[in-house]
């Protein structure tokens, strides 16, 4: 077989944590399929420098060689960058498969240690005051699939509370509305990172003002009651009118902001008021000394005379009979 001849290989490609050693039995399995195998697992000796080599041990060499570059490549290409920056100084494939064999055999420790650094950073995260919601739920995902690629799965309804409790202050009154308004038992962190990216959005073009009201709203009245009822000590205040006296105890006519003032008495009202009190004081006058220009007798006014009024009943009654 020509040594140069490259093949397709169908392994996947490992990513330093996950099924070490399936890939190493599919990889040895291919490697001696394309007859490699011996280089990769006993390598070959370079002669010293300065000793003349036979026409069969030239040819030999330059063969090694050859299946030791092509094992080189397919290392190097069925391996993640950051894994294959691990042998990158290797000087055959022997000594790069040796590599990957140490770093990643024993993995029971390993994997338990790399557990408990990423609990600790899964519980520690916070969402930094200039950080958007794309690059904090980015960094939660990042941990989360950590922890599987050890052995670890997180329920998502865990995933979705711890993103939920570690989000800034401007996030309060959108947590809240999920609370109240979700069920997180089922809320996915997909629709999680959806609804909190639209409200991102809001804040970015609304002042914060108005979100906030609007969304207070929503935790008040979720059934979309009125919010903006007025006290009955309020409405009569500070409103706009119009018409010739409008509506409510305004004194002008037209157009105009007016504010609510008990209605005062009318001028009317005022001087009859101011009449009244003057009968009633001259009824209450004595009149004891007082003489009568009609009759003569004392105790009553002219106007108040009964002979008058007897004459006028008499001119009146003899009227009548004619």
């Amino acid at each position: 077989m020509d040594p140069n001849y490259l093949h397709n290989c169908h392994v996947f490609i490992f990513d330093g944590k996950n099924d070490f050693e399936a890939w190493w039995l599919m990889m040895k399995n291919f490697f001696q399929n394309i007859r490699v195998w011996n280089i990769v697992e006993t390598g070959y000796t370079e002669p010293v420098e300065g000793i003349e080599l036979s026409s069969d041990a030239v040819k030999e060499l330059e063969r090694n060689r050859q299946f030791d570059c092509k094992a080189m490549y397919y290392l190097n290409t069925q391996v993640q960058l950051h894994v294959a920056k691990k042998f990158i100084h290797a000087k055959s494939a022997k000594e790069a498969w040796t590599i990957l064999v140490n770093s990643n055999r024993g993995a029971a420790s390993v994997r338990k240690i790399r557990l408990q650094e990423l609990r600790r950073q899964f519980e520690l995260a916070q969402m930094k005051s200039m950080e958007s919601v794309k690059d904090f739920i980015g960094t939660i995902k990042e941990i989360v699939n950590d922890m599987e690629s050890n052995g670890e799965n997180l329920e998502e309804v865990r995933v979705v509370e711890k993103v939920l409790r570690s989000l800034t202050a401007k996030f309060h009154t959108k947590k809240t509305v999920l609370e109240a308004t979700k069920d997180l038992d089922n809320l996915s962190l997909a629709e999680l990172e959806g609804e909190l990216l639209m409200y991102e959005m809001s804040l970015n073009q609304q002042p914060s003002d108005t979100v906030e009201e609007v969304l207070q709203a929503k935790v008040d009245h979720p059934k979309g009651k009125d919010v903006n009822r007025m006290d009955t000590n309020q409405r009569g205040q500070n409103f706009r009118g119009r018409g010739r006296r409008g509506r409510g105890n305004f004194p002008s006519r037209g157009r105009g902001n007016y504010s609510y003032h008990p209605r005062n008495n009318s001028n009317r009202d005022q001087k009859n008021n101011h009449q009244q009190n003057q009968r009633n004081n001259f009824q209450r006058r004595d009149r004891s000394n007082v003489q009568c220009y009609n009759c003569g007798k004392t105790g009553h006014y002219q106007n108040e005379c009964w002979s008058n009024k007897e004459v006028h009943a008499n001119v009146v009654e003899n009227s009548s009979d004619r």
